[in-house]
């Protein structure tokens, strides 16, 4: 009975985790770049950032995307606080500071920041 029990709530746990992992592989997945070699990079706010932060944001775009060909998109995810979402990535990516930089090749998440130097830095050092 004992050994029933234990085994039970082993496979219980086994099930949970390979379930979160798995939920997290997933989203992840749907950021990365489908061109192997290259960077998306993707910013997490809680509203639309300012014009002179997009303007920060523009300027790397332009000197990487268009001159390197290293990173395949820049995109903005707006989570609104109290909106339901369907991947919740503040939770799944632990964000707890606004906005978060999150830079991904092939493999996964290659930087995550909250300071655009540090993009510029890690951009350019590929």
């Amino acid at each position: 009975m004992k050994k029933n029990l234990l085994f039970m709530l082993t496979l219980f746990i086994i099930i949970i985790v390979a379930g979160c992992s798995s939920e997290k592989e997933q989203a992840i997945d749907k950021l990365k770049p489908n061109i192997k070699d290259t960077y998306n990079v993707v910013i997490f706010t809680e509203n639309m950032p300012s014009q002179e932060f997009q303007d920060s944001v523009g300027d790397i775009d332009v000197l990487w995307e268009v001159e390197e060909g290293k990173v395949q998109s820049f995109s903005y995810q707006i989570l609104y606080e109290g909106e339901e979402r369907v991947i919740d990535y503040e939770a799944i990516l632990e964000i707890e500071t606004y906005p978060q930089i999150v830079v991904l090749d092939h493999n996964g998440i290659a930087l995550q920041t909250n300071k655009l130097d540090k993009l510029q830095s890690f951009l350019e050092n590929l």
